[in-house]
Parts: C-alpha cells; structure tokens; sequence
C-alpha cells in the first residue's frame, strides 16, 4: 500500500518506481518513518533523528490508534536512530525501549546514543543546542548509512542489531533541561 507521501515521491523526476526512499523523521515527527513502514512495503529505509522515542508515542487516541509496539512490529526497514544524552524531552531509558521492540519485532537497527548532545544539536539556529562538530558527524553518518542501505550493503536475509551509547555513570534524565 502507497501512502500520499510515497506516490508524490515516486512522482518526482529525480525519483523513479524502483528508486530507494526513506523516511527521516527529526524531533516531532521522529516516528514518520515507522508509521510509513507500518502502512507499506515501499521504504529503504528509516531514520529517526532525537525524536521518536518520546513518552507520547505510546499514546493511543485520536492521533495514532495503533499502538506503538504494533506498528514497530509491522515495519521491515532498518532504522537508524540517533539521539543525545542530555536530551529533555526523552531519556536512555525511553531509546532502550523502541531498541527492545526493534529486537522483539527482529527489525534491523543501528542506534547511536551521543554523550552530552541535547535535543535538536543539528539545529543550528538554536546557538544553545547547536554542536557544529556533531553536527557535521551526524550528517555524514545518515548519509552513509542511508547510502549503505540504498546500495544494498550488509547482509540480506540477516537481521543487525547495533547500539552504541556513552552517557555520564551518573546520568538523571530529570536533570536534563531544554536549552534555547
């Protein structure tokens, strides 16, 4: 099944019907990706950019009435999924849990827990969250891995988990506070 989005993409003259796509989703809308792969088989690919982990997406109601485990479970793309140690809105506690319903669904991932990034680091008109190093490395890390993917690197028929995170051994999330 095609959503809107993916038949205007396949639309365009720069994409074609077999051409690869993904779905990145930042902040807010960091779960887009796994809500078009739950719909369809179309997807490459999905990123997840400091969103996507938070509380909310467990919310059943008028926005989303599939649970989020479900549609995890309904998707077949690999994930990337990046975020930062000193983020507000979601803690490493709320990452590991979209990690465990990846690894319970057998879903391909390659997440990334950055030490000491706040919410929307990439964001560089927010001087108070803007990383420009990271920035850049984070960057280059969705692109390749998206390159990756859209070349049909790493095992077929294989499932890859990788997660990587470094935060403080006294990490409390409810200090974390949103920087302007």
């Amino acid at each position: 099944m095609s959503t809107p989005q993916i038949a205007y993409a396949r639309g365009l003259d720069e994409c074609g019907p077999n051409s690869p796509l993904a779905v990145i989703g930042i902040c807010r809308s960091g779960s887009y990706g796994i809500l078009a792969d739950a719909e369809g088989d179309e997807l490459t690919a999905v990123v997840m950019l400091y969103g996507g982990a938070q509380p909310r997406e467990y919310e059943v109601g008028e926005l989303r009435g599939t649970p989020y485990p479900k549609l995890v479970a309904a998707g077949r793309s690999p994930v990337l999924g990046l975020w930062g140690e000193k983020d507000h809105t979601m803690s490493v506690d709320h990452v590991r849990k979209v990690r465990d319903m990846l690894e319970d669904a057998r879903r391909s991932y390659e997440f990334v827990l950055y030490p000491d990034l706040p919410h929307g680091w990439l964001n560089d008109t927010m001087p108070g969250r803007f990383r420009e190093g990271e920035a850049r490395e984070t960057f280059a890390t969705i692109v390749d891995w998206l390159r990756a993917r859209f070349e049909g690197r790493g095992p077929a028929h294989q499932v890859s988990w990788s997660y990587r995170a470094a935060f403080s051994e006294s990490y409390d999330f409810a200090s974390n506070r949103r920087q302007e």
